[in-house]
């Protein structure tokens, strides 16, 4: 799994207290670890209490799209 977040992203997900959505889009790209796989792409995506709008606050990268893989 492969995480990234800004700092700015950071800020508002520590201030968020709401609903967080969990988003995904399956089968972005060829595995990063094997030629056989797919990759997924999931974010986090919650909204922004300066814009009042949805903001993506985290993204990360699977070779898994089980709810197992996801919850560790």
């Amino acid at each position: 799994m492969a995480v990234w977040v800004a700092p700015w992203q950071k800020n508002i997900l520590l201030k968020q207290e709401d609903i967080i959505n969990f988003d995904s889009t399956h089968k972005t790209c060829v595995s990063f670890l094997s030629d056989r796989g797919n990759c997924y792409l999931f974010s986090l995506v919650t909204r922004s209490d300066v814009t009042n709008k949805d903001c993506s606050v985290a993204f990360f990268i699977m070779n898994s799209d089980s709810s197992f893989t996801m919850s560790h």
